[in-house]
């Protein structure tokens, strides 16, 4: 195998695990909320009409402070794996355009350009939000490298395609 498709499947490879850890993480996140719902559940249900005295106040609010804690550290792993997936995306896309002429990158409209700018203009802006507007945001990011992330699968494709192609003719060509 070429080195540039060795390259080509180390980054896809890269990218395939970034995309599993983000699936955990949601899934971590899910359980999350599941258990923070079964356990308000729980406790209205052993006391349903208790007054609300200091202690039950005091241990609602450190469990509060406890589930935003989680939440705030979702947000940075959220983040950092999206980081880690643009770089991973970024790689795709330099190791393509070092072998596939210029045109063959171009999308109509310059779609893949114009998600990659507005990838990177997510990414910056997400550290200076507070967590709800950053929660949305995240969300977005995540839109917009799932259409990025199958724009470059595509060009993948199309260049493995066209290397497996040229295979038999080069060694036809050859000595």
């Amino acid at each position: 195998m070429p080195k540039h498709e060795r390259e080509l499947q180390r980054l896809l490879d890269e990218l395939g695990g970034i995309l599993l850890r983000r699936e955990q993480l949601l899934d971590r996140e899910r359980r999350r909320r599941n258990r923070m719902r079964m356990e308000q559940i729980a406790e209205e249900a052993r006391h349903p009409f208790a007054e609300l005295d200091r202690e039950t106040l005091v241990r609602d609010l450190e469990r509060e402070l406890g589930y935003e804690r989680l939440q705030a550290q979702e947000l940075r792993e959220a983040l950092q794996l999206a980081r880690l997936r643009s770089r991973a995306e970024d790689g795709i896309l330099r190791e393509l355009s070092r072998h596939l002429p210029g045109r063959d990158l171009s999308l109509p409209g310059d779609d893949l350009r114009a998600r990659l700018r507005r990838r990177d203009r997510l990414l910056a802006a997400i550290p200076e939000l507070p967590p709800k507007e950053a929660r949305k945001s995240l969300d977005e990011l995540e839109s917009c490298q799932q259409q990025l992330d199958g724009l470059l699968y595509g060009l993948v494709e199309r260049r493995l395609l066209a290397l497996h192609r040229e295979g038999p003719e080069r060694k036809e060509a050859g000595p």
